[in-house]
């Protein structure tokens, strides 16, 4: 009993000194006291003491944070600390794991995004040219590209008035064109086959496809293909895309599915060696007819603008906007025949960036340029 009134005593003699003599406490207890946080007010309060705390506040108030902090040595130090400390403790398995499959994920993301030194072919771009601009800086620009891409195969999407409400894709050993002098190129039944696979197996309905060897190039593809410089042993594969008459044709998001349709086709890859992927090394090109018979001075400004877009919905939305008015969603009723090979084409481009060829909107590329050796 006595221990505890001594244990009150001294505890308010202390609370009292605290709350009227908070000076002649030691800095330790001081420092704790919540109405008297400052423990060197004497010092401060002396003339010397001034002038040293206002030149030490002047120092630092002209120091900022340097605005690379992140990447210099003091926070690498502090980030290995951090890092020791999580290895060391109770759950140090789990954070090592967690750090070897961040790591893992590291090596596979950089083998991925390596180019052809790791044998990697990435994918190919979309091009939409229109149709009669054989000679135009943008056509040639086009001819250069596939002349430095090398492709194995190319697939053309081409639209054709018809009866048939389902895409045709020539799936021949070769496709000739009509004429007086026809010319043949190399097909492929393979990639023909695969094509029809992958539209068929689209979620949630699919879209009808069949292949036909009897199909030709007409002449203006023809002209098209002499003017790209396409080399013999490339494989070219033709899409007719059917525009039915009247009120039977595809709306606009039919052509979507035809496109992401042939853009899952074309994103699948295949493991070569260890997790090397490489790529379907094929290019599509789009041959349609975007500008009106009367369009306005500003109508290449404006479809510049929609198909520069970084992303396909995006471009998708602007071009909605602006061949129907649209805003916020896909018009309904048949897309005109001439703009299906575009619609086609933005949507097989998928993620990649619209870049004009030329001047005068006779051609895009969707997508960057790959990495060759």
């Amino acid at each position: 009993m006595a221990g505890q009134i001594r244990l009150v005593f001294w505890g308010l003699l202390l609370g009292l000194l605290s709350a009227f003599l908070p000076r002649y406490l030691p800095d330790s207890v001081s420092s704790r006291l919540p109405f008297y946080s400052d423990p060197h007010h004497r010092l401060r309060s002396t003339p010397m003491g001034k002038r040293w705390s206002d030149t030490l506040h002047r120092y630092v108030s002209s120091n900022p944070i340097a605005k690379n902090y992140e990447h210099s040595r003091e926070a690498d130090w502090e980030a290995e600390i951090e890092q020791q400390l999580r290895f060391g403790s109770k759950d140090g398995g789990k954070e090592l794991e967690k750090e070897y499959k961040r790591q893992l994920r590291e090596v596979e993301r950089r083998a991925e995004h390596a180019g052809s030194e790791n044998l990697i072919k990435d994918m190919l771009p979309v091009y939409y040219v229109e149709q009669g601009s054989t000679g135009s800086p943008a056509l040639e620009q086009v001819a250069k590209e596939l002349d430095e891409l090398r492709p194995q195969s190319l697939i053309l999407l081409v639209a054709e008035e018809s009866t048939s409400s389902h895409l045709v894709i020539s799936s021949g050993p070769s496709i000739h064109s009509t004429g007086a002098s026809p010319v043949s190129y190399v097909g492929s039944p393979r990639l023909a086959s695969h094509l029809v696979r992958a539209f068929a197996h689209l979620e949630p309905s699919g879209v009808p496809a069949t292949g036909s060897a009897m199909i030709k190039l007409t002449p203006a593809v023809t002209e098209m293909l002499s003017a790209l410089k396409i080399e013999r042993g490339v494989e070219v594969v033709q899409i007719l895309l059917p525009v039915l008459a009247g009120e039977e044709g595809w709306e606009a998001e039919k052509w979507w599915d035809a496109g992401k349709a042939l853009h899952e086709y074309l994103h699948a890859h295949e493991v070569a060696v260890g997790n090397r992927r490489v790529y379907k090394n094929t290019v599509v090109v789009a041959i349609g007819s975007a500008k009106p018979k009367h369009a306005p001075p500003v109508f290449t400004d404006l479809i510049d603008t929609a198909l520069t877009h970084h992303t396909s919905h995006a471009r998708d939305l602007a071009l909605h906007a602006l061949y129907s008015g649209s805003s916020g969603s896909k018009p309904r009723g048949p897309t005109r025949g001439e703009l299906v090979p575009l619609y086609v084409a933005t949507a097989a481009a998928g993620e990649g960036e619209g870049h004009a060829l030329g001047h005068d909107g006779e051609g895009w590329r969707f997508g960057h340029l790959p990495i060759r050796s």
